[in-house]
């Protein structure tokens, strides 16, 4: 971890993972885990709790900030708010 702009800094491990799934639900998240899923696809997971939050956001805009592409799936429950 390293300071960024009075902040703390992420950044990804160079080939570690190249996709980011990001999910609204934390308990999906856990299944996924359970199943060795991230492994399989060389996959990050994310959630933050319900809602994307302003800190998620900038953890995914460090994330990416990178030579390798990063791609970012969302899975949601597609409710109005």
């Amino acid at each position: 971890m390293s300071i960024h702009k009075g902040r703390r800094a992420f950044w990804r491990p160079a080939w570690t993972f190249n996709k980011i799934l990001y999910s609204e639900k934390e308990g999906f998240l856990s299944i996924l885990r359970e199943a060795g899923w991230p492994e399989r696809h060389d996959c990050a997971l994310m959630t933050s709790k319900g809602f994307a939050s302003r800190a998620a956001r900038d953890v995914l805009d460090l994330l990416g900030d990178s030579e390798e592409a990063l791609t970012v799936f969302c899975v949601h429950d597609a409710d109005g708010p």
